[in-house]
This record gives C-alpha cells, sequence and structure tokens, in this order.
C-alpha cells in the first residue's frame, strides 16, 4: 500500500493522480525499451483514507466495491467498450457484446490514461474489496457480497474470493483487496 499525502496543498486527488500518472510513464518507456513487451498496458484501482475521507482512482476494468451493512455498492465504472455499449443500449449488452474487455482508459496506451477519482464517504465497519476482472468475470456480484459478509479477515476474505474465481474457472489472472474500515 502506497502511503499518499497530497501535494503541497494537502489535494490527495492530485497525488492520486501523480501516481496513476508515474506509473503510465514506467510502463510507456518499458514498452518502448524492450520490444516484447512493446503492447502491455493495464488496469490500476486505489482507494486512499486519510482519517476523515476517502477517494478512489481507477483507470480500466478493475473495480472497487463497498460491502455496508449487508449491502455491496459498486463504487466505480468499467471504463471498457462493453460498459459504454450497456450504458447506451441497456443492461444485458455486455453478456452478449464479444468487445467485452476493449478498454477505453487503461495504463500503458497513448490517449485515455488519466483516473477517474471519485471521493467518497467512508464508516466505521465498511469493508471495500477492490478488485481486477479476473475475479468479477467469474464471480458474481452476490457471492462478492456474500463473502465479504462473512466477517472472516481481509486477508482471508481475499483468498476465499480468488478460490471462488478459480473454482468458476479462473480464466485470467485474479486480484482481490479487502479493506476493513475500524474505529
Amino acid at each position: 500500500m502506497r502511503e499518499t499525502r497530497g501535494d503541497a496543498s494537502g489535494n490527495p486527488a492530485d497525488a492520486l493522480h501523480r501516481i496513476f500518472e508515474s506509473a503510465h510513464r514506467a510502463i510507456m518507456e518499458r514498452a518502448a525499451a524492450d520490444p516484447r513487451v512493446a503492447e502491455m498496458a493495464t488496469t490500476l484501482v486505489l482507494l486512499h483514507c486519510d482519517g476523515t475521507r476517502a477517494w478512489t482512482a481507477h483507470a480500466g476494468d478493475s473495480r472497487v466495491y463497498r460491502w455496508r451493512g449487508g449491502a455491496l455498492e459498486r463504487l466505480s465504472r468499467d471504463h471498457s467498450f462493453a460498459e459504454e455499449l450497456e450504458k447506451a443500449a441497456g443492461a444485458g449488452i455486455r453478456a452478449k457484446s464479444p468487445f467485452g474487455h476493449v478498454l477505453t482508459r487503461c495504463l500503458g496506451r497513448e490517449g485515455a490514461w488519466e483516473p477517474e477519482i471519485r471521493e467518497i464517504d467512508f464508516r466505521p465497519a465498511d469493508r471495500f474489496l477492490l478488485c481486477c476482472d479476473g475475479l468479477t468475470d467469474m464471480v458474481d456480484e452476490g457471492e462478492l457480497a456474500a463473502l465479504l459478509a462473512l466477517g472472516v479477515s481481509p486477508e482471508e476474505t481475499g483468498r476465499r474470493l480468488i478460490d471462488s474465481a478459480n473454482a468458476a474457472g479462473g480464466k485470467d489472472n485474479i486480484t482481490a483487496v479487502v479493506v476493513d474500515i475500524t474505529g
């Protein structure tokens, strides 16, 4: 986990943007230097809590969820062609689209890489899930909520989420980070 204290003005959103920009530049430089990885790109999702406020930042189809009081809320929207289609055409189009994983924003590509940064609220007992599409493509939101509700440690919850995705076929890399808000 990287600590962000903001810039000289104390703005965490600016600090998050700089983290994304730095990662994007590093990926672009590596790709330019090595033709074997010239096409590499990635998604990124971050959560920053400073004690009284919190921010999410993401680019791509990695997601952040908040589990609060028995309800799961998706706090990010995918930066993908399928998400845009679904927004325009309505529910259900995503599952039918052959363009499900064509990203409209990601790090390591010229053009749209900038993060979507959002200030959010948080409370004691909130639980956040930061994850990649390797998890959400294999485990539906009902099962995500059920696993987050078990009340086991964040580490054990993460393991169970990854195990569920693997049991469902595990077709991609799977990342799940669970953060509990205490105090």
